[in-house]
């Protein structure tokens, strides 16, 4: 059996690295929706015949797509679950026979966007702030509702913060990654939210790895229908501590503008996220992390 991996961004390349038989789709044309929808249902068309053909018992497709975050349109947001959708009417035709799983990529920092003090699992209501949170629980709605019509099984995991290597320079996210080039090329960084905020940072293949166990079967869950699943280290740390630990590992002093902007009011102060359903997926210290990214640009 091979995963089909939808998506090229931090995620859908460190998932694939950890797979044992992967495939990826091609380049989808995601500025023209009507054309990357095209695109999508043939090749998960076309990779549950393969599977098929080979006579595998099951079959997994990973979602890691979007290019939404924090401070996206609601008509952004509505985009890309038209596309989810279209991928998932797609499976449901081309597999109505034929048990397998359904991997959908959320996010902890969108599900739970209002944040506070205590910390937030499985169990805690969703308190959305941003079209993005509200479009991810759309997704997630979308995805239970296709499981329970269909009998496949799927899972929705609200990831925290990821970092690591291959994180998209262009976008303002990655606080980890911005930190780290900023050093590399002796830049300030500007920051818009307060230097106490906490985050839960985790690294992209301590999720990957987690990740890859379950789209092949090896983490031992076999029920169908849809579940929900927390990743994260659960050691939220403040930014002025990863500033100071970027500044340890690089021994560069990286300098910090302030700055606000419209999606600031859009960031809590506090966002502490853990798994009610067993210890959490991250494994690499944040200093360990940190090192490991500014040698892999040292590199580069």
């Amino acid at each position: 059996m091979s995963t089909l991996v939808i998506g090229r961004g931090l995620l859908g390349s460190a998932l694939y690295a950890h797979l044992r038989s992967p495939r990826h789709t091609p380049a989808v044309p995601w500025l023209h929706p009507r054309h990357a929808g095209d695109v999508l249902e043939r090749v998960v068309i076309d990779h549950l015949r393969e599977q098929r053909a080979t006579g595998a018992e099951s079959w997994t497709v990973a979602w890691c797509a979007g290019a939404a975050m924090v401070g996206s349109t609601a008509a952004h947001m509505a985009t890309e679950r038209a596309l989810l959708g279209r991928t998932l009417r797609a499976i449901g035709a081309a597999a109505s026979d034929w048990p397998g799983r359904f991997l959908h990529a959320s996010s902890a920092g969108g599900v739970f966007g209002a944040g506070g003090p205590d910390w937030f699992d499985e169990h805690s209501p969703p308190c959305s702030v941003s079209a993005y949170g509200d479009g991810k629980l759309q997704q997630e709605r979308l995805v239970a509702s296709w499981a329970g019509v269909t009998g496949h099984q799927a899972l929705s995991v609200r990831m925290s913060n990821l970092y690591g290597a291959g994180q998209d320079m262009t976008k303002p996210q990655g606080f980890v990654s911005h930190l780290c080039r900023a050093a590399a090329h002796h830049q300030p960084l500007t920051l818009s939210v307060s230097a106490e905020t906490q985050r839960d940072f985790v690294h992209v293949d301590d999720v990957a790895g987690w990740l890859a166990r379950w789209c092949e079967g090896t983490d031992g869950a076999a029920a169908p229908g849809a579940s929900v699943r927390v990743l994260a280290s659960g050691r939220p740390v403040s930014l002025a501590h990863l500033i100071s630990v970027v500044r340890s590992v690089t021994r560069v002093g990286v300098g910090i503008v302030m700055a606000s902007n419209p999606a600031s009011s859009l960031q809590p102060r506090f966002l502490r996220v853990r798994s009610a359903f067993g210890p959490d997926v991250g494994v690499t210290p944040i200093e360990v992390g940190v090192r490991r990214l500014w040698d892999q640009l040292a590199r580069s």
